[in-house]
């Protein structure tokens, strides 16, 4: 308002000027129009004076509004604030400032006529509504408070500003000097020395130790080693967002480095734990290492540093190492074992549109579970299965029909229902959400990288991201389960196919384990030719695979393909696309997108060259290294093409 008040009087100052400029011309020319010239410019100053009056009425008015409540005392602090202070109305309007404001807030002394300039529209929103927010003002920092007044039955605000550009300055130098704690290890140690002697390994070990010691020195941290293949790093903040800023190129020294002129093949994970102690930020560190080991290693793992469960992660290019710890997995076999004797029944679901390695994973759990003596269900969704061939398969075969619904899966869990989940360890991605949140006692059984959001709570977490499928990992688990076979042929078809599935054929990812694996299931009866059948589609479906792969165009090394699919299974011939549009020369990873609804759906598939699982955790989806998928909510082709391609290009910005 004060602001509008200096208009106001330049306006009367103007017409003042003009007014007498024109009396002085009309007097050559016409006394009389001269002498009533003069008389209007009386009036219109007397005009003046009675409006000014009723300004300095109103001003007087406001500011007695507002201190009618006050002592004296208070009245003389209002007048003589030592803080900037200002009065205005709920649309922002300001209808008076001090001199303090004037002189260190507003621009060149003079205050705009609405607060929204000074601390924006939302800021001012939230402080007529909470009473407080933090604003930067003129490379100033300010705690803006504000509470409400009366004047004249209208309501208003008072509005004071707080400097604390001192202590801001000094909270971000203490937050730039907050710990951090850096835990890492060699991914492939034993693998790695197996072959070498005493002395090539003590060589090999300094050299590498020596490599890492001296890329963090290089950002003002400390290592330390624990043991032969275990280092932990302190520290702080700002050293550690140099390190970010680098991309942890210590990753690349480490899997780079020659040994006596030949790679060593070694790799290294880490997690870095950030919090206001020691202690914090040692137990984030040691939850973030095995978030990175369990997404296959390779990679570091950083935790959020405003205290959030979100993680970046660095690294993780390529497939991790192959372990074959059969300790492990006996130790893993034993504890489900004792798991399910003392269940009183069992529940087994994989993810959302159960493909073969959920289903046969799933089945052969239910013949597991059978040959203890328990009641075991298969929760499927029959509407949404990829899968359903291999469903009927095995009930013509078998005569078994543990198949239920979600409902009647909640029906039947109790407190002592031991419940699989299988091909996923996140519960939002599983057929039956509510059964597993519900669930009291779970066991994961998975072959994808470690997500930020994966089920914590259950009694066991099997999860090998260098697994070729989770058909795999429990044909591991069925040799130390009895000393008799525990599958048949039918269930052997189901964990083969399912291995079959997630190798394309044993061509990705198939290790020594996997054709052990699948040995394993030959000798119980497994037939592959009959497997083979579950894969073969029709001769429309070919045709619509064709037209796709068609329709495919490049961008930067990958095909991306937009399906216009109608029948149900869309998601089986978008995927076997995917796969086909690998073998076209040049392509590294390849993307298929079809709509169902308002969301677009993503298969991602690659060779190992590109992590299509990092570029699909962008769009908030995941999956493994060689074949993932996201959903983008979209009715626009352009947009979930736009969404993708953004993804891939912030794939290649990281490496």
């Amino acid at each position: 308002m004060k602001n509008s008040r200096l208009k106001q009087n330049a306006f009367f100052i103007l017409m003042f000027v003009l007014s007498a400029a024109f009396i002085f011309a009309s007097y050559f020319h016409s006394k009389n129009l001269a002498i009533v010239g003069g008389a209007g410019l009386f009036v219109f100053i007397l005009v003046y004076l009675v409006v000014r009056r009723s300004w300095r009425h109103d001003y007087f008015n406001a500011l007695s509004a507002l201190t009618e409540r006050l002592s004296d005392s208070e009245k003389n602090a209002l007048d003589s604030m030592s803080l900037p202070a200002l009065l205005c109305y709920p649309d922002g309007s300001v209808i008076w400032y001090n001199a303090h404001f004037s002189s260190e807030i507003a621009v060149n002394g003079k205050g705009s006529n609405l607060l929204q300039s000074y601390i924006g529209e939302k800021n001012t929103n939230d402080l007529f509504l909470n009473g407080k927010v933090f604003s930067e003002i003129k490379e100033n920092f300010f705690n803006v408070y504000s509470s409400k007044v009366d004047i004249k039955n209208k309501e208003a605000f008072l509005v004071y500003f707080f400097e604390i550009t001192e202590l801001k300055m000094k909270a971000d130098s203490f937050d730039e000097i907050k710990p951090a704690v850096i835990i890492g290890m060699y991914d492939n140690f034993d693998e790695m020395f197996r072959a070498l002697s005493d002395s090539e390994l003590s060589e090999l070990t300094s050299s590498l130790d020596k490599v890492m010691s001296e890329w963090f020195a290089e950002h003002n941290s400390v290592m330390r080693k624990l043991n032969s293949e275990k280092f932990v790093v302190t520290c702080h903040e700002q050293d550690l967002r140099k390190m970010i800023e680098d991309k942890f190129s210590l990753l690349t020294k480490v899997r780079n480095y020659l040994f006596n002129g030949k790679p060593c093949l070694a790799t290294v994970s880490a997690g870095v734990g950030r919090g206001e102690t020691l202690k914090e930020c040692d137990t984030k560190a040691k939850e973030a290492l095995n978030m990175a080991l369990g997404r296959g290693g390779d990679q570091v793992a950083v935790t959020s540093a405003d205290g959030t469960e979100a993680m970046n992660f660095f690294g993780g290019f390529i497939s991790g190492t192959e372990r074959g710890n059969k300790v492990a997995s006996r130790v893993v076999a034993n504890g489900i074992k004792e798991h399910i004797r003392s269940c009183e029944n069992c529940l087994v679901l994989g993810h959302r549109f159960s493909d073969y390695d959920a289903m046969g994973t799933a089945i052969g759990i239910f013949a597991m579970v059978k040959h203890f003596g328990k009641e075991v269900s298969i929760v499927y969704d029959h509407e949404n299965s990829l899968c359903e061939k291999l469903v009927r398969k095995y009930v013509s075969e078998t005569g078994n029909t543990p198949f239920v619904d979600r409902k009647t899966a909640m029906q039947k869990l109790t407190d002592d229902t031991l419940v699989f989940l299988v091909d996923t360890h996140r519960a939002s991605y599983c057929e039956a959400p509510d059964v597993v949140n519900a669930a009291k006692n779970v066991i994961i059984i998975d072959h994808h990288r470690k997500a930020v959001d994966y089920l914590s709570k259950a009694v066991i977490s099997h999860i090998n991201a260098n697994a070729s499928s989770a058909s795999e990992m429990l044909t591991e688990l069925l040799p130390y389960m009895s000393d008799k076979p525990i599958i048949g042929s039918s269930e052997a078809d189901a964990l083969l196919s399912g291995i079959m599935l997630d190798t394309k054929n044993f061509v990705l990812r198939s290790g020594v384990s996997t054709f052990e694996a699948a040995s394993y299931l030959k000798g119980l009866g497994a037939d592959s030719v009959k497997v083979k059948k579950l894969f073969s589609t029709t001769a429309e479906e070919h045709k619509i695979k064709s037209e796709i792969v068609a329709s495919a165009f490049i961008y930067r090394d990958c095909a991306i393909s937009v399906a216009d699919i109608k029948n149900r299974d869309g998601r089986i011939v978008t995927s076997q696309a995917a796969d086909e549009l690998l073998n076209i020369t040049g392509v590294k990873a390849s993307f298929v997108l079809f709509r169902t609804g308002d969301i677009y759906n993503i298969s991602a598939r690659s060779l190992g060259e590109i992590n299509v699982q990092l570029v699909m955790e962008k769009l908030g989806g995941g999956g493994h290294l060689t074949m993932a998928a996201a959903q983008i909510k979209s009715s626009d082709s352009s947009d979930a093409l736009v969404s993708l391609k953004k993804a891939i290009d912030e794939f290649y910005d990281s490496l």
